[in-house]
């Protein structure tokens, strides 16, 4: 056997140098993609709070710095490359159908249909239903029927009911072609079941819905929406179990749909079981990155599973956008809290406070921080505030009797420990037993 030849020394580093060089380019290249990426998910996250708060035009004009809605001609280098790695082209046809929602807000229904139909050749049918409202609000009745037949012609659509009573379709009901649509039965006899399950669930006729739903899956045992409606009942009366159990089938026949994955995460949560609600919702994220509301929901779910630096990060994500919501200013403080950054609890405490000060809950967690950073008198003003918004709170007379402690003032302690013993909080006999004659 010839023996292995050897490659000369300028040969191998020549070869090291190469390989260097290649993993250097890598690191650019990732580096890059996230700088691109998340200048993205900002004109995203910007268009969504600009339409929650009625802003649809400043909506509008995010949504059309979104790369896959609006690919630059020309520009500079940058622009292309934050085209080339937006994180939307796969979500192509879910943003034309945004916008255009936002565009029928605004009642430019030209604009709107334009998207609506970019979205359908792109085999998203998200838009179909929309863009027969725009036709019919433009007096198009033979476009708007058309783009209703299409509509009609899928399997998962809103009820009959729903449709004849949509105000925009006023201009063309008592047209001759709006009768003869309604001719045909357009709802097979498995969607006529779901859509009155759907209807009793609504009405909170659970039993009467569960029937409804058990017949259809007598028949067809794979129909996730049927397993998904009973878990929403479930959830309604709070039988988490079998909530998870059928979110859990849904979740088996269409995997990839996410507001199963989110449904079935939110009744983990209610359970108790956060380690699956996690999961459910690390997958819910891979799925939908840019439902921010994701992060959010997780953020809460980390606090329970004491990650809390993660939680931080989901939760700052979230409200460096929607930052209207007292509760989420209140939750961030009370991760902070837990994680022992009192000062840090505190400033959130504080927002959240300024946005509502009628919830006794905010003062008490506030209190509690101040008592932390011992600064006591702030704490005692705060936990009597709480009382005078809610008297049932009576816990926080143990709070108050070990912060009083703290300042040294065993008298005024024993007193708000007597005032728990008399609202049955018995956690108190222990600090009675200890500091008090």
């Amino acid at each position: 056997m010839q023996p292995a030849t050897k490659l000369p020394q300028y040969v191998t580093h020549s070869n090291n140098i190469i390989m260097r060089t290649i993993r250097i380019l890598i690191i650019i290249l990732f580096a890059s993609y996230n700088i691109f990426a998340q200048q993205e998910y900002h004109e995203y996250f910007c268009a969504l709070v600009a339409s929650e708060n009625s802003q649809y035009e400043k909506a509008i004009e995010h949504y059309n710095n979104i790369a896959p809605l609006c690919p630059p001609i020309g520009g500079d280098l940058k622009t292309h490359q934050r085209t080339f790695v937006s994180p939307f082209w796969g979500d192509k046809g879910g943003l034309f159908v945004e916008r255009g929602n936002i565009y029928y807000k605004l009642g430019k229904y030209d604009n709107a249909i334009s998207d609506f139909k970019n979205a359908e050749k792109i085999n998203s049918k998200k838009g179909l239903l929309e863009a027969a409202k725009c036709y019919s609000l433009k007096n198009d009745v033979d476009s708007s029927i058309l783009y209703l037949k299409k509509y009609l012609n899928q399997f998962d659509k809103i009820p009959k009911s729903e449709i004849k009573l949509d105000k925009a379709f006023e201009n063309i009901k008592n047209t001759e072609k709006w009768q003869n649509l309604w001719n045909k039965e357009w709802y097979s006899n498995v969607e006529i079941k779901i859509n009155r399950a759907i209807y009793l669930k609504n009405q909170e006729k659970y039993i009467e819905a569960l029937d409804e739903l058990n017949a259809v899956l007598r028949k067809n045992k794979n129909n996730h929406k049927a397993y998904f409606i009973k878990g929403e009942i479930f959830y309604a009366v709070k039988n988490y179990k079998d909530a998870i159990k059928n979110y859990s089938k849904a979740v088996k026949i269409k995997s990839t749909h996410t507001p199963y994955i989110l449904a079935r995460a939110k009744s983990y949560s209610k359970a108790k079981k956060y380690k699956k609600a996690n999961k459910d919702y690390n997958t819910a994220i891979q799925q939908n990155p840019k439902n921010i509301q994701i992060y959010y929901k997780r953020a809460l779910i980390l606090n329970k599973l004491k990650k809390y630096d993660e939680a931080k990060s989901d939760i700052t994500i979230y409200i460096k956008y929607f930052n209207n919501d007292s509760e989420v200013f209140y939750n961030c403080g009370l991760i902070y809290y837990n994680s022992e950054d009192y000062l840090g609890s505190l400033k959130y405490f504080n927002t959240a406070i300024e946005k509502n000060n009628t919830i006794a809950k905010y003062y008490y967690a506030r209190a509690n921080a101040y008592s932390k950073t011992r600064t006591y008198d702030y704490a005692i003003k705060d936990y009597n505030v709480a009382l005078d918004i809610n008297p049932k709170l009576t816990d926080i007379y143990l709070q108050m009797g070990i912060t009083k402690l703290e300042q040294g003032d065993t008298e005024s302690a024993c007193m708000f420990w007597q005032k728990s013993i008399k609202n049955k909080d018995y956690r108190a006999n222990n600090y009675i037993l200890k500091h008090c004659k």
